[in-house]
């Protein structure tokens, strides 16, 4: 990409030239790419769910590839790659959109000091409105997790789980997680 974009730069005269030269071997890398994954999806053990929706996802690979936002870059027409970059996710957007549906069973909201009452109180609202299942609430300052769970269509804290006391953090959820908040807010060395 920069060897096109420095190309370019010093003679736009030169981009349908470059273009043509650079974007097949784009795509033929996006199509090894593909099939890479194809391969990888299949020699995993995944469901049928998850190797489709991995496939699909991998056809961004492709768009990716085609789009030219390098080219403009070249010759400094940022709204053209402003406008690319948004069209680079649009295949994500339309695959979410037709394959995600409800609520997610769990969130995981991590507090910072300018969203700590949206994410205590008016998240937590919103979620109780909708299927979630169970809320946590991950505090950095205090080493600490809330554990919220749905009973009886509304959420109660069920846990107040803290580093200090050497708390493990497990969900019916997902049963065979389990890991000490002691390793969650540990500090990197």
């Amino acid at each position: 990409m920069t060897f096109g974009t420095r190309a370019i730069a010093s003679g736009s005269a030169q981009m349908p030239e470059m273009v043509s030269k650079i974007l097949p071997i784009r795509l033929v890398l996006a199509a090894g790419s593909y099939v890479l994954l194809a391969l990888f999806s299949f020699l995993v053990p995944f469901s049928a769910e998850v190797r489709l929706l991995t496939l699909l996802f991998g056809i961004a690979l492709f768009s990716g590839a085609a789009i030219l936002d390098w080219a403009f870059k070249g010759v400094q027409r940022m709204v053209v790659v402003g406008i690319m970059e948004i069209l680079r996710y649009v295949p994500f957007l339309v695959l979410v959109s037709l394959w995600v549906r409800g609520s997610p069973d769990l969130v995981v909201e991590i507090l910072s000091p300018g969203t700590r009452k949206t994410d205590e109180v008016t998240k937590r609202k919103l979620y109780e409105r909708t299927d979630v299942r169970e809320y946590w609430v991950v505090d950095p300052e205090l080493d600490a997790i809330k554990v919220y769970r749905r009973a009886g269509g509304v959420f109660t804290r069920t846990a107040e789980l803290t580093a200090e006391a050497g708390d493990i953090l497990t969900t019916s959820l997902l049963p065979e997680f389990s890991v000490s908040l002691a390793e969650i807010f540990a500090v990197p060395s």
